[in-house]
């Protein structure tokens, strides 16, 4: 019940970070189109300004010729007049050119959002990932008793419990686990332990489980033997 409420909490985390993360996007989006849209209305309106004046300019001078009769004031109007449509032609090329460019930029920024979102989606599943998984702990040479409260408080359960004999930790102290110490598992997963045999001469192999513990006692094949011809000699 304590790894299902602390696996549940963990997902309740995961979930409120994400929409968090989700609602700051998405209102820096907001923000980000809001002042975009203002600046486009900004832009267009300077445009429209440019351009009105570029066209009043033209229309003065096109009304001055029309007017004027003399010869050598036509000629120097008609070059004003030439210059000022020049001007406005390049000014509506220059204009077109932008917003070529203009459109392979926010097709650009299309592309790049595209891949930002889902480098943040994939970087959100590898949080997630990590977080799911949890190290084993350092277990070399602590009694098991110890051994097990650090497992349980790392989310993960206790596996095999075998006791073995020759081993350089004191009897009854973990001497191996496995997986080993360091080792990144998902959260639950079982690690068998070897702990060092008890004086006894008995190999004890533990099967630890949720509910139930199951042991199994067996002497070792030497002790058996010299049982067995202590029976034959007290026959004899």
């Amino acid at each position: 019940m304590d790894q299902w409420m602390r696996d549940f909490e963990e997902r309740q985390r995961h979930d409120e970070l994400k929409q968090k993360m989700d609602a700051q996007t998405s209102a820096m989006n907001s923000q980000a189109i809001a002042l975009q849209k203002q600046n486009n209305i900004l832009q267009k309106e300077h445009e429209r300004q440019i351009e009105k004046e570029f066209k009043d300019r033209i229309f003065q001078l096109r009304l001055h010729l029309a007017q004027v009769t003399d010869e050598s004031q036509r000629f120097v109007i008609q070059q004003m007049l030439s210059e000022a449509e020049e001007d406005y032609e390049n000014y509506q090329r220059e204009q077109a050119e932008k917003r070529l460019a203009d459109a392979k930029r926010r097709k650009i920024g299309l592309i790049i959002s595209s891949i930002v979102a889902v480098l943040g989606m994939v970087g959100l599943y590898f949080v997630y990932q990590d977080s799911s998984q949890v190290t084993v702990p350092e277990l070399y040479g602590i009694e098991l008793s110890e051994a097990k409260d650090l497992l349980y408080e790392e989310g993960l359960k206790v596996g095999t419990i075998t006791e073995v004999g020759g081993q350089s930790v004191q009897p009854g102290m973990v001497s191996v686990s496995s997986p080993s110490s360091g080792k990144k598992v998902k959260r639950g997963s079982a690690v068998n332990l070897i702990i060092a045999k008890n004086v006894d001469g008995k190999d004890t192999a533990v099967v630890e489980d949720s509910s139930t513990s199951e042991v199994a006692t067996s002497k070792t094949a030497g002790s058996s033997q010299a049982s067995s011809q202590s029976q034959v000699g007290s026959a004899v």
